[in-house]
């Protein structure tokens, strides 16, 4: 008698597991339906540039707080920041785009001159280190990539400011010159 009871009582228990299990299923696959529907609405909303766009603009904002996260920089604080401040411009640039996608415009030249640069920067970044920043090639190149930052958060802060008054900018021009100075000043390869 003691063993039916035991043997119900483990059945009993496997079968509250089981429903648990296939009630936690059923709620992941709804809740991956609803976020699949979301982002077929967001898509439609933006368009397939813009949707593209700020989804690339979010991974590039978590790309660059990765590389940061995983880096000491010591002296190099300076970078850490321009980085991480260039990062929170994408992540702005990427909501105003979602909430006022016919404002927006042309996005291209984040997407095809400045997330480019910026990843640059960072390999070049760890080059230097690689180097040694008591190298002085190495410390040049540093304070190379530090002002290129600075000037290219500038530029993103200047399209973003141009978005959100309602007015064109041309990120392109002014990255084109950066990146020129920035080759015409480096000093490893």
């Amino acid at each position: 008698m003691v063993r039916i009871f035991i043997g119900l009582a483990v059945v009993t228990v496997a079968l509250i597991a089981l429903c648990t299990f296939l009630a936690s299923l059923y709620q992941t696959k709804k809740e991956q339906r609803l976020e699949e529907a979301q982002e077929k609405e967001r898509r439609e909303n933006l368009g397939d540039a813009l949707y593209d766009t700020c989804n690339e603009m979010d991974a590039a904002a978590g790309e660059i707080e990765k590389f940061c996260a995983a880096r000491e920089f010591g002296e190099w604080e300076s970078i850490r920041k321009g980085l991480s401040d260039i990062a929170g411009v994408l992540g702005k640039t990427s909501r105003f785009v979602e909430a006022h996608p016919g404002p927006a415009g042309n996005m291209n030249d984040v997407i095809t001159h400045l997330l480019p640069l910026i990843r640059k920067m960072m390999v070049e970044y760890d080059l230097c280190i690689t180097h040694g920043a008591e190298n002085t090639a190495a410390r040049e190149n540093l304070k190379i990539i530090d002002k290129c930052l600075r000037e290219a958060g500038g530029a993103l802060d200047k399209k973003l400011s141009a978005l959100f008054e309602g007015r064109a900018y041309d990120l392109q021009a002014e990255l084109f010159v950066l990146e020129s100075q920035r080759e015409g000043e480096w000093k490893l390869d």
